[in-house]
């Protein structure tokens, strides 16, 4: 439900049910890294940098067993979440040096080579100012969401 919120554009939603998760299951990372994705993007900085190190330190508790359980690439894209691009992009290249013909690789390291922390939560806002979402009724049982630009 967070994920189909945070897709829809429903960011305090998203934010919500992400709390809710935490307290759920408080070792997932993700949970942490994504409630401080959307805390940055409401501009509460200081509770987002919590979020991610909280995030870090859950990530830190399974490192070994995720390395067991997954590739250098899955790996890469972990380290990028909890907001260690550095770690990340390490990976990447050592994938490529040991695949250096492989256009997936390449592809991925340019993908993560382009992010950009700050983009996103910039691009984020975007989605927020930009599209007014209603709800409309249309003499049904049924509601339609209508994307207005």
């Amino acid at each position: 439900m967070s994920e189909l919120a945070f897709e829809t554009g429903d960011f305090e939603k998203s934010l919500e049910l992400n709390k809710k998760l935490i307290e759920l299951k408080p070792d997932a990372y993700q949970y942490y890294s994504k409630t401080g994705l959307l805390l940055a993007l409401f501009d509460k900085n200081e509770k987002a940098e919590l979020y991610y190190e909280k995030g870090r330190e859950a990530f830190a508790k399974k490192e070994k067993e995720y390395w067991a359980k997954t590739d250098t690439l899955s790996m890469a894209s972990m380290f990028m979440m909890i907001g260690d691009s550095i770690k990340s992009k390490e990976l990447l290249k050592l994938a490529i040096k040991r695949k250096p013909y492989d256009s997936v690789y390449i592809k991925v390291l340019k993908e993560f080579n382009d992010y950009s922390y700050r983009e996103t939560i910039k691009q984020l806002k975007k989605v927020m100012t930009e599209f007014k979402y209603s709800k409309q009724d249309d003499n049904s049982e049924s509601k339609i969401i209508e994307i207005e630009k």
